[in-house]
């Protein structure tokens, strides 16, 4: 028998998500502020980009949770992992144009990066996952995730750009807490009712 799948998320997903969205607007703004320059007014500005990413990346971390039952901080940070090492691969490209002397942020470029971005996702979703459901969740979150950076940092420019980059992880590793501890809050809430 095939179970039914909602139209919708669950709540617990869609509370999550917000919440890791909140706490990666957050950290970026923390991190972009000391290492580039200071952005602190601009907070309510990412955050748009910063929840779309937060609700994609929670996809992502549902379909980890039922496949690996991924439910701790730890799990979260483990998750963080993973989605900083998706980045990776669209990073390298986007910046191999940019030292070849191409314009990265052109539109082969910027394919590029998505379709990188696309591939990374979905075969860290298979790893994680082993499952098609899977495979287009962490699809979704990376390019998601690639779109709301405003696409690969640009880590050639300087010592700057590439310590933006390296702050991705512990961006990614907090966003990826908050999103566990979110999901296990709600999911004892619905278990005592």
């Amino acid at each position: 028998m095939v179970e039914a799948r909602r139209p919708w998320p669950e709540p617990a997903t869609v509370v999550s998500g917000i919440a890791c969205g909140l706490a990666g607007a957050a950290l970026f703004v923390v991190v972009h502020s000391l290492l580039i320059f200071p952005i602190w007014t601009r907070f309510f500005g990412h955050l748009p980009f910063a929840l779309a990413a937060g609700l994609a990346l929670a996809g992502a971390f549902s379909s980890g949770a039922s496949a690996r039952g991924w439910t701790s901080p730890v799990d979260g940070i483990r998750f963080g992992a993973i989605v900083f090492a998706t980045l990776t691969p669209g990073t390298v490209f986007s910046n191999a144009l940019r030292a070849a002397g191409l314009r990265a942020n052109d539109w082969p470029g910027a394919a590029g990066t998505l379709a990188l971005a696309v591939a990374s996702g979905a075969i860290a979703g298979w790893l994680v996952a082993r499952a098609r459901g899977g495979v287009l969740a962490f699809a979704a979150s990376t390019l998601t995730l690639t779109i709301a950076m405003g696409g690969a940092i640009p880590v050639v420019n300087g010592a700057r750009a590439a310590w933006l980059f390296a702050g991705f992880l512990p961006i990614c590793a907090g966003a990826g807490v908050a999103l566990a501890a979110a999901r296990r809050c709600l999911t004892l809430l619905e278990h005592s009712s």
